[in-house]
């Protein structure tokens, strides 16, 4: 090989290392700005979780015994724990961010070693309890659909999805009430559109068996939504 071929061969080899350098180089200093960019993202979307689960407290416990709410979350990173003996929900996420972005009302937020907490404290107003006398759930990343119920007083009982009671199966219904708009077709038929009608706020729904039996009564919260949980048959 000639002197012009090997310095063809070197000058390449350079730019070559030149550029992994560089890529090596913004990848390091990307990343972190990345993960921090993420984690502030999942911290904003369960301080909303929280606020939801707060705000549904309150309707439950002022609308009084038998009142339900359905709630339905799911997040990637960290674990929620639902304490039944101190009445708090508490969010903890390992993180490099040193602080949370931004303070939200009725959340206390602290940092911990390599992470960041969230607590909610509903024990002034609300006496939490856990189907199935837990004392604590713990709740890893994923999808959850969580039922929360006035059970007398101020007494708020957690329950996780579908669960068997004895020999009856429990089912959650749940739903949104509109109001409905003029009635526009033959036979005086109502017509309602979920994307152009409001919902009714604080509606008393009323679920009733075949024979007209009362089997559950409910209000819709300030969305306009209900639920309510049924035995839906023997096994």
């Amino acid at each position: 090989m000639n002197k012009k071929a090997q310095s063809e061969v070197i000058a390449v080899l350079l730019i070559l290392l030149v550029s992994v350098s560089a890529v090596y180089t913004t990848y390091n200093w990307a990343l972190p700005k990345i993960e921090r960019s993420q984690d502030a993202s999942r911290i904003r979307t369960m301080q909303k979780i929280f606020q939801e689960f707060n705000r549904n407290f309150q309707e439950v416990l002022h609308e009084g015994t038998g009142s339900q709410r359905v709630i339905e979350f799911n997040f990637e990173k960290g674990n929620i724990v639902i304490d039944a003996e101190q009445d708090t929900l508490t969010y903890t996420m390992n993180t490099i961010l040193e602080r949370v972005p931004q303070e939200e009302m009725g959340l206390k937020s602290s940092t911990i070693e390599g992470g960041l907490q969230i607590l909610l404290d509903v024990g002034v107003d609300v006496d939490l309890k856990i189907k199935g006398g837990l004392e604590s759930l713990v709740l890893d990343p994923r999808s959850y659909t969580l039922i929360m119920q006035n059970t007398g007083g101020k007494e708020i009982t957690i329950t996780r999805g579908l669960e068997l009671t004895g020999a009856v199966q429990k089912r959650v219904i749940y739903g949104i009430i509109f109001f409905n708009s003029e009635l526009e077709t033959p036979g005086d038929t109502p017509v309602y559109d979920e994307n152009e009608e409001m919902p009714i706020v604080g509606a008393r729904v009323t679920i009733t068996d075949t024979s007209q039996q009362v089997i559950a009564v409910t209000k819709t919260n300030s969305l306009g939504e209900f639920a309510a949980e049924l035995e839906v048959g023997k096994q």
